[in-house]
């Protein structure tokens, strides 16, 4: 019996590590990854367990009936794979970020553009109010993003929020949190603070995931309860026109990033699409994954 609870842990830590380090790539979701794996709907159940209930219990000092609430069997392994990758990839990409950004970012927009089509996929047939609302996303994300600063503030409110913010990406499948820190001008700032222990800062954050992960979830759950077809569109209309902030090409002028084209075309440039291509492919093999898994289901 105590082998077979060992197994499950080390295979829900497994599965927990290729979340984590679905998540930490920009246009890679841990919440499609969780789905490939059959564990999705268990995590948004456990999840969602962080209710009323487990808030009183804690307030009324019920420690052990708060956390009995809680599904940790589940929880816990996976969340220690989650972290076990972040910490072990956050390195290995900062590195080639610093080495190689116009290749790593050509990936990331490959792997980005291609996650935007593929979610709407899970909610066909396309009608014209899902296209409207898609073009609408798409516009409204194109828009944001170019109004964002070379930097963002490195106040710890501004991390508390960006914490709140991706998490909820995180576990919506195609949506990358990854991504959103990304939009947000903190992905390599929570790199560096990961890499070189910033505690308090990785702290601050860890808060805001908490507190994301209990309020937003539930605004998000709503809306894929009651509009779903509508706020997949959406979604995958602010990835495509936040695809203006992941373009690998781009000078600085009057503190606004611009995007230009290549100035020649060499070796790199030829690698870039490479890359590029080799990010839409994962994700297409992933999709397909995933149709599969839920064929077997």
């Amino acid at each position: 019996m105590k082998l077979t609870y060992k197994r499950e842990y080390l295979i829900l830590f497994l599965k927990g590590v290729c979340m984590g380090s679905a998540d930490i790539i920009p246009g890679v979701s841990g919440g499609t990854m969780a789905l490939i794996l059959g564990i999705y709907e268990d995590l948004i159940k456990a999840i969602r367990s962080f209710d009323s209930r487990f808030i009183r219990s804690i307030f009324s000092f019920k420690i052990r009936d708060a956390f009995e609430h809680v599904p940790l069997g589940i929880l816990l392994p996976v969340l220690s794979g989650i972290a076990i990758a972040i910490l072990t990839l956050s390195r290995i990409i900062s590195f080639l970020l610093f080495k190689y950004p116009y290749i790593v970012w050509s990936f990331f927009f490959g792997l980005i553009m291609a996650s935007a089509f593929s979610i709407t996929k899970r909610v066909s047939p396309i009608s014209a109010d899902a296209v409207s609302v898609l073009l609408a996303g798409t516009i409204i994300g194109y828009v944001l993003v170019g109004f964002m600063p070379v930097s963002s503030p490195d106040s710890l409110y501004f991390i508390f929020f960006c914490g709140a913010l991706s998490i909820c990406a995180m576990i919506l499948p195609g949506i990358s949190g990854a991504f959103i820190l990304v939009i947000l001008g903190k992905y390599h700032y929570m790199l560096n603070a990961i890499n070189y222990g910033r505690v308090d800062i990785v702290f601050v954050f860890l808060m805001g995931a908490a507190t994301g992960i209990v309020l937003f979830s539930r605004i998000l759950n709503f809306m894929l309860q009651r509009y779903r077809r509508h706020t997949i569109f959406l979604l995958s209309g602010l990835m495509l026109g936040s695809l203006r902030k992941i373009w690998p090409w781009k000078v600085v002028t009057n503190g606004l990033y611009v995007n230009v084209l290549p100035s020649k075309f060499n070796g790199e440039l030829l690698f870039c699409l490479l890359m590029l291509s080799l990010g839409i492919s994962i994700v297409f093999a992933v999709d397909h994954l995933n149709e599969r898994g839920r064929d077997r289901a």
